[in-house]
């Protein structure tokens, strides 16, 4: 409605990644909200005004409190085209393919009503087409006051959309595609643009006394509020998600190194050396910033702990290349190429110890756990073992550094 000034507290809604397209926003948002969807230049935003707990949002998003909404230029209200549009109702197709559709800096808006008198005006209108006698028409009229009965059995909410735009084009061109997505008796909907400026989005609700104009108001029934109130896919809408559960707003008390800050309050949260003593993974895919949080992780930990000694092993060679290349500057980078650097390891190279006697039995040894490892010697390969223990005592008799090529002619 075009009301009174009202203040109204919206938050930020963060979606969870596993998107589950059955989820029921009124159990979080309640039975009377707003939810709006601002497009930017990169991803969508969704916000909501809801009477909700923020511990009830808190179970199914991520929630930022401290929100500020742009306001396009113009604003465009949509509602039935006539009176038989509104008793007739309207079918609707998943909103998701419609939020595709806005540009950045486009909105839409939507309040959703819980409206008991909805139900009065249905079963009133119902009672009204029974007393009709006439002949013509009868079968339409009883179809409907069916229908209106059915309705008016379940909750019946009202539902009151916005289109917002710096472009009036833009406006009736989103407003003709929504009509795909709205199917009334008529294929029409009504539109009034008007200047944002003096314009008040606030709860409309039904007055005491409502006439032929409320008659206009588009309604949903509780079974299809989740086609239109939807939750973005974040697969084919980008939007900002949350993984998990959100993280506590008393993080342990530690003083290791940050790791970020958590949502909404901004508190420092931190980990320990000891954390990463054991396994971790980093997953994302091609692009989601795998690299940049090992540069994160690296940097924290050389911040807290100056003489920590981290060492990177890349099989392909991008990433290594890519943080040896960011921490260029130290003095203390150490950086090895496999096929470029000098570098080699040779396992068969006796210890370099001041007794031979010892640096022959270390060495014997360690060539022959290789072999026991690389070919899976049992004990029973008395005879194996034999060869290999000759060959390397003659090979040792020649040069304390002998290789596999050395063993092998």
């Amino acid at each position: 409605m075009w009301g009174k000034k009202e203040v109204i507290k919206y938050y930020e809604l963060f979606p969870r990644v596993e998107y589950d397209k059955s989820f029921n926003v009124l159990n979080s948002l309640g039975h009377v909200f707003e939810i709006i969807y601002s497009r930017d230049k990169d991803i969508m935003h969704i916000y909501a005004y809801t009477n909700s707990q923020l511990e009830v949002l808190r179970k199914d998003f991520g929630v930022n409190e401290n929100v500020n909404i742009p306001v396009p230029k113009f604003v465009g209200r949509i509602s039935f085209r006539n009176e038989k549009d509104f008793y007739w109702g309207a079918e609707f197709n998943d909103f998701n393919s419609f939020l595709t559709k806005l540009q950045p800096g486009e909105q839409l808006r939507l309040w959703i009503v819980l409206e008991p008198r909805l139900n009065e005006i249905f079963l009133k209108y119902s009672d009204k087409l029974k007393r009709n006698q006439s002949i013509i028409g009868k079968r339409q009229r009883e179809v409907l006051a069916s229908r209106l009965e059915g309705f008016a059995k379940d909750n019946v909410y009202y539902l009151q959309p916005y289109i917002l735009a710096d472009d009036k084009k833009r406006i009736k061109q989103l407003i003709k595609d929504l009509q795909n997505f709205v199917l009334t008796r008529s294929r029409k909907l009504k539109m009034q643009i008007r200047k944002t400026k003096g314009w008040e989005d606030r709860q409309p609700r039904i007055p005491r006394f409502h006439g032929l104009k409320i008659k206009r108001w588009l309604w949903v029934d509780e079974e299809k509020i989740n086609k239109v109130a939807v939750i973005p896919n974040p697969s084919i809408i980008p939007v900002n998600f949350v993984t998990g559960g959100i993280l506590p707003e008393l993080p342990p008390n530690r003083n290791g190194f940050e790791i970020g800050k958590t949502i909404p309050s901004g508190k420092s949260y931190k980990l320990e050396l000891e954390d990463l003593y054991r396994h971790g993974y980093i997953i994302g895919g091609t692009g989601a910033g795998k690299t940049t949080t090992i540069i994160s992780l690296i940097t924290a930990i050389k911040k807290a702990y100056n003489n920590a000694i981290i060492m990177i092993f890349d099989p392909h060679g991008d990433m290594a290349e890519e943080v040896a290349s960011y921490f260029a500057d130290d003095e203390k980078l150490i950086y090895f190429h496999p096929v470029e650097s000098a570098i080699s390891i040779n396992p068969l190279a006796l210890p370099n110890i001041p007794n031979r006697e010892q640096a022959l039995l270390l060495g014997f040894s360690n060539v022959m756990e290789i072999f026991e490892k690389l070919f899976g010697l049992k004990d029973t390969a008395v005879y194996v073992k034999y060869i290999i223990q000759v060959s390397m005592q003659l090979l040792y008799s020649k040069t304390p550094e002998p290789t596999f090529r050395d063993l092998y002619l």
